[in-house]
């Protein structure tokens, strides 16, 4: 083999051998990454909550969510995003782009939504054992444990030291209520007293996680959505309460309110019979001073739901 015939067969010999190095290396520099999937757009009261599932590509830089000419950057690691500050009633069409570390941008994804005076939803679940306490203000306690027999006890400790006791089971039914068996009584001074009658009530019962903590709903004031669409707080609410004495006599107590908007300013007002109960406005709407919880196919609205028990 001549001196030329060498060089030429060490100049391929070397190529030959980067491009077979270099062919599993991945992907090319220019080559962009994969699109997201199973975008979701759900409207809210004046914004959507945008969720979606990421590409598995390894060297991303960023997720960029644009919408009427405006774009944000979010962590590469998201796959949600609530868009705020929107208009009810105008729908929004919203696209999603992945960039990777080469700068190189994926296809984009679009969803569309339109915000409206929206409820926000909660899913609410059997109730969770544990304990759950809340103080008010004004020193009174109100604390329940439900262990995993479903044993209840509940505790009332008002600021005149005496303390209130009802102890007793939750018995789940088959219409998404439980019926408490329960024995009530005080203790004023160390002595037990103020025994009560009282032994069977019967309404919706259930665990909802609100702000971080899981939360106890038990009780009269716990409405259900009775008539409306069921996204929007206008509508009727009832909330039912059975309740059984000793002696096996029996009383049902029925309560509903009427929700319904003025023409001006969107105010909201709770109406029981012709007595207005309170007026609230689209900013409690967004404050989420009331929220529904869904449990077991039923929609229940709750107020001030920060205020519920939380699991300690």
């Amino acid at each position: 083999m001549n001196i030329l015939s060498k060089k030429l067969f060490l100049v391929l010999t070397v190529c030959g051998l980067f491009f077979s190095c270099s062919s599993d290396d991945g992907p090319a520099a220019d080559t962009p990454p994969g699109a997201v999937v199973n975008l979701e757009g759900i409207a809210q009261n004046e914004a959507v909550w945008l969720q979606w599932t990421n590409p598995t590509d390894t060297d991303l830089d960023k997720i960029t969510i644009s919408y009427n000419g405006v774009s944000t950057d979010i962590a590469k690691t998201a796959e949600a995003f609530k868009v705020e500050a929107l208009t009810n009633k105008e729908e929004y069409t919203f696209e999603i782009t992945v960039t990777d570390l080469a700068g190189n941008v994926s296809a984009s994804t679009s969803v569309s939504a339109t915000p409206d005076k929206y409820v926000a939803l909660y899913d609410g679940i059997d109730v969770e054992s544990g304990f759950y306490s809340k103080t008010e203000s004004n020193g009174i306690i109100f604390d329940t444990t439900i262990d995993g027999a479903n044993i209840l006890k509940r505790v009332f400790l008002p600021a005149s030291g005496n303390e209130y006791f009802w102890e007793g089971t939750l018995v789940k039914n088959n219409d998404a209520t439980f019926t408490y068996e329960l024995e009530y009584y005080g203790i004023s001074n160390g002595v037990r007293d103020h025994v009560a009658d009282l032994v069977q009530v019967t309404n919706a019962v259930f665990s909802f996680e609100y702000d971080d903590q899981m939360r106890f709903a038990s009780n009269v004031n716990v409405y259900e959505k009775v008539e409306g669409d069921e996204n929007f707080l206008e509508g009727t609410y009832s909330s039912f309460l059975n309740t059984t004495s000793e002696d096996n006599s029996s009383f049902d107590e029925m309560t509903s309110r009427t929700i319904e908007f003025t023409a001006t300013n969107g105010v909201v007002l709770t109406v029981k019979g012709e007595e207005t109960l309170s007026s609230w406005n689209n900013q409690d709407l967004l404050d989420e001073k009331y929220i529904f919880v869904k449990y077991n196919s039923k929609t229940y609205l709750i107020e001030n739901p920060s205020e519920y028990l939380a699991k300690q």
